[in-house]
């Protein structure tokens, strides 16, 4: 497989980010709560949640 790179001739480093660097994560509250519950479950557990060989849920 080949892949060819193009720079953009259009670049613009002059005007500021309209993104802001202090935005929190939208899910933060849900994903924790998400990780909690996950953390109590065993290899084989997340193995059958997720659909996973053993050897994969071990890791």
């Amino acid at each position: 497989m080949l892949i060819l790179l193009s720079p953009s001739k259009t670049l613009d480093f002059e005007s500021t980010s309209t993104l802001q660097a202090d935005d929190d994560p939208e899910l933060l509250t849900k994903a924790a709560r998400l990780v909690s519950r996950l953390r109590r479950l065993n290899p084989s557990e997340i193995s059958a949640l997720m659909n996973l060989s053993p050897k994969l849920g071990d890791l």
